[in-house]
């Protein structure tokens, strides 16, 4: 991982070890959102987006989706909700049912 700072002051590795281990944190069959993500690494919701980009294989990254249950890369991520039983529509945009499947990541240091 490459050596920064994310604007918190932290280094950009501590930061993305943060993101990619609750990534790991979230259950099977369970998502969470790239805000709530950011909030317990104590980052931006870009920033998680930057690093499931960059590090995602390290993480099951399909657990990781917007606010609204969207993920960019929806067609990859479907093999792995259909296998984990997260519940999708599939009319109009492909979203995950977050009243159904949403997980809170703890918040850092609390």
């Amino acid at each position: 991982m490459s050596a920064g700072s994310n604007g918190d002051g932290a280094p950009f590795s501590e930061l993305a070890d943060r993101i990619v281990e609750i990534a790991c944190s979230i259950p099977c069959g369970r998502v969470s959102s790239y805000k709530d993500v950011g909030i317990a690494a104590g980052c931006g919701p870009r920033y998680v987006g930057t690093i499931m980009g960059k590090f995602g294989a390290f993480a099951p990254w399909w657990r990781v989706v917007r606010s609204d249950g969207t993920i960019h890369v929806w067609q990859e991520a479907l093999p792995h909700w259909d296998e984990e039983h997260i519940a999708y529509s599939r009319t109009g945009t492909v979203r995950v049912d977050m009243a159904a499947h949403a997980w809170q990541p703890c918040l850092r240091g609390r």
